[in-house]
């Protein structure tokens, strides 16, 4: 059987995805080793800052709804080893300090630094000379602009002066990003038709188990095009942006879809390091700042670096993107597409960068698409497609668990078949007293399936991810799942962060 030996994704065919980070009590040597290289750390440094880190990613996805939504940001210290969040009143500094987390005191608050943001896009009209991006820097709590000094002419200058004077900071540097499709060459790489190849990033599986891997948008720009493992169109597994509706390259970002439909064809369940030991993926996640991250790509291979800034506006040559994030590692131009990864989670898929490995480590030097948004857009898991199980549908809307009320979360779920039996929920909620609470997992039939019962007289904190696994017999997948929580005691209130349900 023939196996796509390029596509540095995963398969998880059975496996629940949590959005969590696992501390990596045995860190993958192949990583350790590259972020000791391109962070100049020692190896045991290295180890401390994986573990450091995904503790620091834990703490900011379990953030309470309150700090969330009046944080003005938050960061992986590197001095501390911890999670900073930007803080603006001392209301919200002690809920930061609760949550594990150390508050840091900002003149700007969220609504100020969005308000910021905006009046530097208002401004930044298309063709001003050496403008290379934008966005927000929570460190520094202001909106940092990026030029290419060797491009700006004097027609800049006024541009300068207005978002100076609105309080942004301007970063130069000598070079300008660009999307990094590569040119033809033999190797790994995958080709959409006869152009230029690109890199693989992770295997997505559909609502009816179809394999598809995502990559670059402007890897998948033309619809329907075949797609090869080889140049000149030797070795179609598949079809780049499906019907014309999985490819996105403007400011929405910067992501496509191929689907992996030729027989004999699988996706690999882990991500290339070439020449250490391929790293298998747990998950995914949103890139934190100043967090260590690696990439794999065609072109550079197997690069590391930090993440310098995130949600950033970049102006390539022919399009803006907005939305990624940008970081210190290398990347050359056949790299597009490819895996990002912190620890074993998924974070991002390369986008583009400075074109140069020579001296690189610039704050800006390469850019990723956020994988998450990828795989909400659409409707896809993280998985290989082999059929079964491993389906995860998410519902991340706030909803408030008031005394005596109950309230429902619904997930649509499009996947076809027969739902796994057990049923896997994750629910992530803060609440004074979880034994007030009833929750129930009503199927699309309508039947309850209780997952926690009322009861207790002394009071313990439903805090953070609870995991819960229900037989619900024949159920079919497709349909209305909803998680239903009823308050039944007085004095105690809460908040359902979030939930999932793997099927």
């Amino acid at each position: 059987m023939r196996t796509l030996k390029v596509l540095c994704g995963l398969t998880l065919a059975a496996a629940t995805l949590s959005t969590g980070v696992a501390t990596p009590a045995q860190a993958d040597t192949g990583m350790v080793e590259a972020i000791a290289r391109d962070l100049r750390l020692t190896p045991e440094q290295a180890r401390t800052r994986l573990t450091q880190q995904a503790e620091a990613q834990r703490i900011a996805e379990r953030l309470p709804a309150e700090v969330r939504q009046h944080s003005a940001g938050h960061w992986f210290d590197e001095h501390t080893g911890g999670l900073t969040v930007a803080v603006t009143e001392e209301r919200t500094a002690a809920l930061v300090r609760a949550a594990g987390a150390r508050p840091s005191t900002v003149r700007r608050s969220s609504a100020e630094l969005h308000r910021l943001n905006e009046e530097v896009r208002r401004l930044a009209e298309p063709g001003i000379a050496g403008l290379t991006g934008w966005g927000v820097d929570p460190v520094a709590n202001t909106v940092l602009v990026r030029l290419d000094a060797t491009r700006r002419t004097a027609a800049t200058q006024p541009f300068l002066d207005r978002v100076t004077g609105l309080g942004a900071r301007i970063s130069e540097t000598a070079a300008s990003p660009v999307p990094q499709q590569g040119q033809l060459r033999p190797g790994d790489p995958w080709f959409p038709g006869f152009e230029g190849n690109c890199s693989v990033g992770f295997a997505a599986t559909d609502g009816k188990g179809g394999k598809h891997f995502l990559t670059a948008g402007h890897c998948t720009n033309d619809h329907d095009q075949p797609a090869y493992a080889g140049s000149g169109g030797q070795s179609r597994f598949g079809t780049a942006n499906p019907g014309g509706r999985h490819s996105v390259f403007g400011r929405e970002g910067d992501m496509g879809v191929v689907a992996v439909t030729e027989p004999g064809w699988t996706v690999s369940g882990t991500v290339n390091t070439w020449g250490a030991a391929p790293v298998t993926v747990s998950g995914s996640a949103e890139a934190l700042l100043n967090q260590a991250v690696c990439h794999s790509g065609v072109a550079s291979k197997w690069q590391c670096g930090k993440v310098t800034a995130t949600g950033q506006t970049v102006v390539y040559p022919t399009v803006t993107i907005e939305g990624l994030s940008h970081t210190t590692a290398c990347s050359i131009a056949g790299d597009s597409g490819g895996a990002w990864l912190a620890g074993d989670k998924a974070i991002g898929l390369h986008s583009g960068g400075l074109a140069s490995c020579n001296p690189g480590g610039a704050p800006n030097q390469s850019s990723f698409q956020p994988v998450d948004e990828a795989l909400r857009r659409w409707g896809l898991t993280l998985g290989g497609g082999s059929g079964g199980g491993g389906r995860v549908f998410h519902n991340d809307k706030d909803f408030a668990i008031l005394d005596h009320q109950q309230v429902s979360s619904p997930i649509a779920v499009p996947a076809t078949g027969a739902a796994a039996s057990p049923v896997r929920v994750e629910v992530t909620a803060r609440h004074t007293c979880a034994e007030d609470l009833d929750i129930d997992l009503v199927a699309p039939s309508g039947r309850s399936h209780r997952l926690h019962s009322y009861g207790g007289w002394t009071c313990h904190p439903f805090g953070g991810a609870r995991s819960f696994t229900v037989h619900t017999g024949a159920e079919q997948a497709a349909g209305s799942w909803t998680l239903r929580i009823r308050d039944g005691g007085s004095g105690d209130t809460g908040v359902l962060d979030r939930w999932s349900i793997t099927l």
